[in-house]
């Protein structure tokens, strides 16, 4: 039997949200328009199924953009993630770096690109999972 939350209704706007990003992600690669854009969307994408996951296992989320703290905050919550960990830590630079000049990380090729939307697919299908309704 399915289980209802208190926040159900803005853990599923959460997701939905996480899901938009990467769809644009999608749209970019598939454009073949700048890699920053893509990895920017992906990094979002985590950031939210993140939030969605605080919201679901804690009833509250912070209003942090670091893909690390928020992937030590959900697992002081209970929700294991360790298994995508090394995906949210490299997706984490892509919040600030990835578009403004002059940082390292603005420099994103399509094949980076490529592999930061794998990464946030990866990471957004494991918590979705963990987030049960």
């Amino acid at each position: 039997m399915r289980k209802t939350h208190h926040y159900q209704e803005e853990i599923k706007e959460w997701i939905a949200k996480a899901e938009g990003d990467l769809i644009a992600a999608e749209a970019i690669l598939t454009a073949k328009a700048p890699g920053w854009a893509a990895g920017f969307h992906c990094q979002q994408a985590v950031e939210k199924i993140l939030k969605a996951l605080l919201l679901y296992s804690a009833n509250s989320y912070p209003k942090e953009h670091d893909l690390t703290k928020l992937y030590q905050l959900a697992n002081k919550t209970g929700s294991d993630i360790t298994l995508v960990k090394k995906e949210i830590f490299v997706l984490t630079d892509y919040y600030v770096g990835s578009r403004y000049p002059g940082i390292k990380q603005s420099e994103i090729t399509l094949k980076q690109a490529k592999q930061a939307y794998n990464n946030a697919r990866r990471v957004f299908d494991f918590v979705a999972e963990l987030i049960d309704f």
